[in-house]
């Protein structure tokens, strides 16, 4: 009988908010099945998983984490009257939570709900021309 020997490594893949995770190899090394981030910075925040392709096609997610580099700027400025955006990575995590319901909430009161895509409150007018990101939460 012979015995099969996988480099399990060559199998698995990391993702990034759904998308094949390109690695910047000055600055993060997956050489092992781990992720370790040197310098971290800002635009590294996301949803990450690392995934098993299967035999006979398919994936399986082995890890899943949400990576948040938080911001020395809490507020966030915008003109009045115009449309400002602000995003959540919560539509990757309909892979793992596929009965999540993403909602918005502004000082303390739901502010809007989703029972699916899109996870993004686009175009919202804020009448003081100044919102704290702090009132919004996911």
């Amino acid at each position: 009988m012979s015995e099969l020997k996988l480099d399990f490594r060559k199998a698995l893949r990391w993702v990034r908010n759904g998308e094949p995770w390109v690695e910047d190899k000055s600055r993060i090394d997956k050489a092992k099945t781990t992720l370790d981030f040197k310098r971290v910075a800002h635009n590294d925040t996301g949803f990450y998983s690392c995934e098993l392709d299967l035999l006979g096609g398919g994936q399986r997610i082995l890890k899943a984490f949400s990576l948040i580099v938080a911001s020395n700027k809490t507020n966030m400025d915008v003109q009045v009257g115009k449309p400002f955006e602000l995003d959540c990575n919560a539509m990757v995590l309909a892979t793992i939570y596929p009965n999540a319901r993403l909602s918005w909430y502004f000082n303390g009161s739901l502010f809007k709900s989703f029972n699916d895509t899109p996870a993004t409150l686009v175009s919202l007018q804020s009448p003081e021309g100044r919102l704290n990101q702090s009132e919004y939460r996911r």
